[in-house]
This record gives structure tokens, C-alpha cells and sequence, in this order.
């Protein structure tokens, strides 16, 4: 007997889904991604031996790396997608556990000699498009139609192998949990005391903000300065001239990173900035000048990238920095409304590195 509903093709609902997917995997979303890919775990996790899910490893094997890079604010995606994937994965070790087509060989129960499993993460779009159509009998029957045809794909048992699905979930699952690790997991900065502390315990701010602002050099190097600063400066530690200098290099390193660092650093630095009293905004100020203009404000605009750097380094080490427009006084450096503009500043790029993400600050993985 003819099966009608194979016949017809691909589900709509999922014909759409693998327009969101291809859009996600092209770093181009045009739909939530978070929603998305939460979607396709959920969908996992309540039947994860089901005749789903050969096509929901694949899409979550081919949009892991996307969920890790820390374009998803929320560690529930991340988790969910995990979550997912251990339980398919123990289902699939019933059918004879991992084996790679591409690796030295198939595990026990493949039949696929090595190189015969699909090959995946060359094109993401097609193996989104190809897990969509993995998903009911009708898209499956498609997919088998295309294949007829002049386009060399792989064959169908291929993508159905449950060696090559354990391959797959075991791939994803070390992904997403190195991702949930680099984004929300708890950062160690005690080592970095003996780079940023002088020998009379002192802090070298000059080499702190260098490292802050030579993200070119390391990315993670300049988002732990940020962090060990704002511990610093939060614990009251060292000497009291010294946190002005942690304060003020807490600042520029939010402001240097202007597309947003990962959650696990800068939700301390945020707890940090939001302890400043933002009530002197609206009083007047004896310390202002040039337009209104704070130290920081006029350093920046006079040498915008490199002026409130230096201007921050000439207060500890003038013989080796000029403030442009400087020198200022101490006093002005102090001044309880510039702090408060800083902060309110900072406070802004936090918001907007949540909506770029689309981060929830309620979730609980924030707080």
C-alpha cells in the first residue's frame, strides 16, 4: 500500500523551520534563535527515541556551535539543548553505541564501512535543511526523491544510522557544555595577582588597562582583567589610592568591548558598576568644565580610543603618560558625578549586550 502522507513531502510547519534554522546557521536570524532552537530540544526531549529524532541530532549538531558562541544570552537554551541530546544518546547506546564512518571504524551494529556516514559541518545550511526534512516520513520520502536525482547525496540510512546519531549527540553534548563553561561558568582570576600587583602590593594599573584594551592580542585576556579589577575593587582590597584605578579600569573595559563579553565575566563586573551611586546626576557639580565635561569625557573625545586610557594610566604613572587635555587634578578624578556618568554608561552597554542576545536578566542563570 502506498503511504499518502510520504508521498506529499516535507511537514509545512517544518518546511518553515528549516527556513529559521538556515537563517540562524547563516548568522543571519530572522526569528528568535533562542525560541527556535529551544523548540527543536523540547521536541527531543519529550520522545527522544522517536521517529524524530534522527532529524532534531542533526539540527542540533549542526546549530551547537551558535548556542556556544555566546550569541545566546541564557544558559536554559544551552542546557535544554544538552539536556536533549544525553537522552537520545542514551537510546541510541542500546543500538550498538558510537562508531564514525570517518574514523577508524563503525562501532558495533553499523553496517557503514568507514567514510560511508554524511559528512556534516561543511555546509550547516544543508544539514539544517536535510535535519528538517528528517523529520516526518513525508520529508524523509523527499529527501529520497532529490537524492535520485543529480545532487549525490548521501543515502538515507546514512543519516538514520544510530552509530552516526551517537556520533553526532556525543559531538554536540562536549560543545554546548564547553560553551555553558565559557559563558556562565565561574571565572578563577587569584593568578592574575602577580600580574597586576607590584611588588610593594601596589597595583600596576598601566599593564591592567594595556591588557584591557589589547582585546587583539586576547579577548579572554582583557575580559580577566576587567573581572580581577572589579573583584578588587569590590572587596576593597590594597591600597586605597588604588581604586580610583580599579574603578576607572573596570569602565574601559566594558566600553571596549562594544559587542558584548560573555556572561560569565561580566555579570560580576555588572554587579560591581551597579553599586555606584547614580543619585549625583542630577545635582550640579564644582569639578565641571569644557562644556560640562568630566576628565574622562574630555580625555575621550580629544583622542577617541586611546585618550581615557592614557589619561586613566597618567594618574599612576605621569613620567610615562599625558592626560590629553590634561593634567587634571585628583579631585576632579574623584568627582562623585563623573563616577555616576561612568556607571550609567556601563549600565547601558549591559542593557543592550541582553538585547543583542536576547537574554532574559530574570532568568535565574543571571543572577
Amino acid at each position: 500500500m502506498v503511504n499518502n502522507d510520504a508521498m506529499l513531502g516535507p511537514d509545512p510547519e517544518d518546511a518553515e523551520l528549516a527556513g529559521d534554522l538556515r537563517s540562524i546557521v547563516s548568522d543571519y536570524p530572522h526569528c528568535d534563535p533562542a525560541l527556535t532552537l529551544s523548540i527543536c530540544a523540547d521536541r527531543l526531549d519529550d520522545d527522544p527515541t522517536g521517529d524524530e529524532r534522527a532529524g532534531l541530532i542533526v539540527i542540533l549538531n549542526a546549530t551547537c556551535w551558535y548556542a556556544a558562541s555566546g550569541r545566546i544570552g541564557t544558559a536554559k537554551v544551552l542546557e535544554g539543548m544538552t539536556a536533549a541530546l544525553v537522552a537520545a544518546r542514551t537510546g541510541l547506546a542500546a543500538n550498538g553505541g558510537p562508531g564514525s564512518g570517518s574514523g577508524p571504524g563503525p562501532g558495533p551494529g553499523c553496517g557503514h564501512a568507514p567514510g560511508e556516514h554524511p559528512q556534516v559541518g561543511d555546509d550547516r545550511e544543508y544539514d539544517v535543511t536535510t535535519g528538517a526534512q528528517l523529520l516526518s516520513p513525508g520529508g524523509r520520502a523527499a529527501y529520497e526523491r532529490k537524492r535520485d536525482g543529480e545532487y549525490g547525496d548521501p543515502p538515507l540510512d546514512g543519516w538514520l544510522c544510530p552509530a552516526f546519531l551517537a556520533e553526532l549527540a556525543d559531538e554536540a553534548v562536549d560543545r554546548l557544555r564547553e560553551g555553558l563553561q565559557e559563558l556562565f561558568g565561574e571565572r578563577e582570576t587569584g593568578h592574575l595577582d602577580k600580574r597586576y600587583l607590584r611588588s610593594d602590593g601596589r597595583v600596576d594599573i598601566p599593564r591592567l588597562t594595556r591588557t584591557i584594551r589589547r582585546r587583539f592580542r586576547s579577548d579572554e585576556d582583557s575580559a580577566e582583567a576587567g573581572l580581577w579589577a572589579a573583584r578588587r575593587w569590590m572587596a576593597g582590597e590594597g591600597a586605597s589610592e588604588d581604586r580610583l584605578g580599579l574603578f576607572l579600569a573596570v569602565c574601559s573595559c566594558v566600553f571596549e568591548w562594544h559587542e558584548g563579553m560573555p556572561r560569565t565575566f561580566f555579570r560580576e563586573i555588572e554587579a560591581a558598576v551597579k553599586t555606584v551611586d547614580l543619585a549625583p546626576l542630577g545635582m550640579p557639580c564644582a569639578h565641571e568644565h569644557q562644556a560640562g565635561a568630566h576628565p574622562w569625557a574630555v580625555a575621550n573625545r580629544l583622542d577617541r580610543g586611546a585618550g581615557a586610557f592614557a589619561a586613566v594610566n597618567a594618574i599612576y604613572a605621569p613620567e610615562d603618560f599625558e592626560a590629553p587635555g590634561g593634567p587634571f587634578a585628583l579631585e576632579e578624578w574623584n568627582c562623585p558625578k563623573q563616577a555616576a556618568e561612568l556607571a550609567e554608561a556601563a549600565i547601558a552597554d549591559f542593557a543592550d549586550w541582553r538585547n543583542m542576545r536576547g537574554d532574559d536578566e530574570d532568568d535565574e542563570k543571571w543572577e
